[in-house]
């Protein structure tokens, strides 16, 4: 079973709460770049980051989806960015954002090595081992800034292949 909390060096990994719905929307929901890679297209109105949150919420009641709301320790509370779990059987994938003011600070990295570490110590003693890839976000290092599609494909491949060895 994994934490409701978890945390890092600079960050704190909780649930979301309905409060943290325009904070999200203001700092990254709608913006076109930060979610331009992502499932979803830019927020227009804050309601749409609310039916968010609450199927964020209503995913801690059941057993395969922990989403967590990324904070900074040392800027109030305030959303950052997500990082969403999603485990089947014995596979693990993730989804995140993060808001464009954080890029390049490494602070995926520390969030998704932390619940790496948790999944991983799960005690599985009777079931089979539990695979993982984490794949790409368009800021990692070495994703290009406007990749073409094959670029997209042989980026996500590299960075799934070297986050199945980091999970």
């Amino acid at each position: 079973m994994l934490p409701e909390t978890i945390r890092t060096a600079r960050l704190v990994l909780r649930p979301p709460r309905l409060e943290d719905v325009q904070v999200i929307f203001d700092r990254y929901a709608q913006d076109a770049e930060v979610t331009r890679y992502l499932t979803f297209r830019p927020h227009r109105k804050p309601s749409e980051t609310e039916a968010f949150i609450r199927g964020c919420t209503q995913a801690w009641a059941g057993d395969t989806r922990r989403p967590w709301v990324l904070t900074r320790v040392d800027a109030g509370g305030g959303a950052v960015g997500m990082l969403d779990l999603r485990q089947h059987r014995y596979r693990a994938n993730v989804g995140y954002v993060l808001a464009r003011a954080e890029w390049g600070q490494g602070l995926m990295t520390e969030a998704l090595q932390a619940v790496a570490d948790l999944v991983l110590a799960q005690d599985r003693s009777s079931a089979q081992p539990l695979t993982a890839c984490v794949c790409s976000h368009a800021q990692f290092p070495g994703f290009p800034a406007d990749p073409s599609a094959s670029e997209r494909r042989q980026a996500s491949t590299e960075l799934c292949t070297w986050s199945a060895s980091f999970i």
